[in-house]
């Protein structure tokens, strides 16, 4: 039998929180230093769930809903489509 953990409910609050035209700016400079030609802008997203098989991938994944690539090179963002987020959980989140 598989067994499938779900998100609950997760709040994610910053003590460092900037608006939205900033946090563009701040994706295109890091798009930039990485030398990369557009970074991925996720707007919205919904549910999420997380496998646990024992031999299984261990990874979680989540469904976006509006997402944008956002262009080092100043072109106008570009929506996408059919966007999804699968990462192997001890990977998903940057070393603190």
């Amino acid at each position: 039998m598989e067994v499938v953990s779900r998100q609950s409910n997760l709040i994610v609050s910053s003590t460092r929180a900037v608006s939205d035209d900033k946090l563009r700016q701040m994706l295109i400079d890091e798009v930039k230093k990485q030398k990369k030609p557009y970074g991925l802008y996720f707007q919205d997203i919904t549910g999420g769930f997380t496998t646990t098989q024992r031999a299984g991938l261990q990874a979680f994944s989540v469904m976006p809903v509006i997402v944008y690539k956002v262009f080092a090179d100043g072109r106008p963002d570009e929506l996408i489509r059919g966007a999804d987020i699968v990462a192997r959980r001890w990977r998903a989140l940057p070393k603190s």
